[in-house]
């Protein structure tokens, strides 16, 4: 008897195996957030003969940027100086010292960012010189980001479990969520401005453009398997 027992057990549990079922698909939860970190990349560059004078203009700079109290975010400062030799029949022949300074500015306040950004250029004493402004463009903050991102895998495992119980009843089945994973897809990158600091500072730095604080989508791309019996 036992072993009857056993034998139509092990056939329910083939039975069952045999028509279980999984179903695989994709689906895309998405936010529109408003843009509200403008971010500048900055790059001093000073060509001098005169070491003693290129350590003195970089210093300048680095002085100022350190000592400002606004409400800007400093990041990724690089300080460099460093003698640039040509080569004439093997023999090394100075030509110059070159200084270098970089930094990453971030800022809710546009208005300070560009205040702060122009006093720098304003910095700038002669053709030595030169003041870049590269990638100066809106992005989304990246503690707002990662909290969208959990309020959209949130979303993504409440739909799936409503859906799973929906699908259940209309097909007349068990299922149950098996695998899901996320893939985000979102691009920081939005059209940016680019300057380089000229003779007359002042003008060159009116002339940049007004830049447009608009909407962007974070897009959430979830896969799901369910399996159903």
């Amino acid at each position: 008897m036992k072993n009857i027992f056993k034998i139509l057990l092990v056939s329910s549990l083939l039975t069952t195996t045999l028509f279980s079922y999984e179903i695989k698909f994709s689906k895309e939860f998405s936010k529109s957030i408003k843009q509200d970190l403008l971010v500048a990349n900055v790059s001093i560059q000073v060509k001098k003969e005169d070491e003693v004078y290129v350590n003195a203009a970089v210093s300048k700079f680095a002085e100022y940027i350190t000592s400002f109290s606004g409400d800007v975010e400093k990041n990724n400062s690089k300080y460099s100086v460093y003698p640039r030799y040509a080569y004439v029949n093997g023999e090394a022949i100075l030509k110059s010292y070159n200084g270098n300074l970089e930094y990453e500015f971030k800022s809710k306040d546009e208005e300070t960012l560009n205040e702060f950004l122009k006093q720098i250029m304003l910095l700038k004493d002669g053709q030595d010189e030169s003041v870049v402004i590269r990638n100066m463009g809106w992005q989304i903050d990246d503690k707002e980001l990662n909290a969208i991102f959990d309020e959209l895998r949130l979303n993504a495992i409440s739909w799936i479990k409503d859906y799973q119980m929906t699908l259940s009843k209309k097909i007349g089945s068990s299922c149950k969520i098996k695998d899901i994973s996320f893939n985000t897809n979102y691009n920081n990158y939005t059209p940016r401005v680019e300057m380089t600091s000229l003779a007359k500072v002042g003008a060159s730095f009116a002339t940049m453009p007004k830049l447009e604080q608009s909407n962007k989508d974070v897009n959430y791309n979830v896969n799901y398997i369910l399996e159903c019996r």
